[in-house]
């Protein structure tokens, strides 16, 4: 699971959500492990108008916009200082794999390295 901590005020998230965009739906399509992938956007837009806007870019699922408290819950638990902010998590045991997805993106948009585990 892909936590995405973006909002549409933000000007490096406007760049960086097209590209995230096009990664999805590429490993949607073509992965062999398109099933193991799915992302959640949670906004820190700062009304229901901007989110809406913004989210109508995106293939994937969101936390509602009314869901204020679990967007504050889940950037205090995975301490989100600034975004855009990709975070992967474990969807069966809900460990942290890594705060970096935006860079593992940017740096393997064919997903190649998918989950983009830690180097031990």
């Amino acid at each position: 699971i892909a936590l995405y901590f973006s909002a549409h005020w933000c000007p490096p998230c406007r760049q960086f959500t097209p590209k995230l965009a096009a990664t999805y739906k590429s490993f949607k399509e073509t992965h062999p492990r398109a099933a193991d992938w799915e992302i959640i956007f949670v906004s820190w837009d700062t009304d229901q108008t901007s989110f809406a806007e913004y989210y109508q870019e995106m293939p994937w699922l969101a936390l509602p916009f009314q869901m204020r408290d679990i967007a504050d819950d889940l950037t205090k638990l995975y301490k989100v200082n600034g975004i855009p902010t990709l975070v992967l998590v474990d969807g069966g045991t809900g460990e942290l794999i890594t705060k970096q997805g935006r860079e593992a993106i940017l740096d393997d948009p064919t997903c190649a390295k998918f989950p983009w585990l830690p180097e031990p």
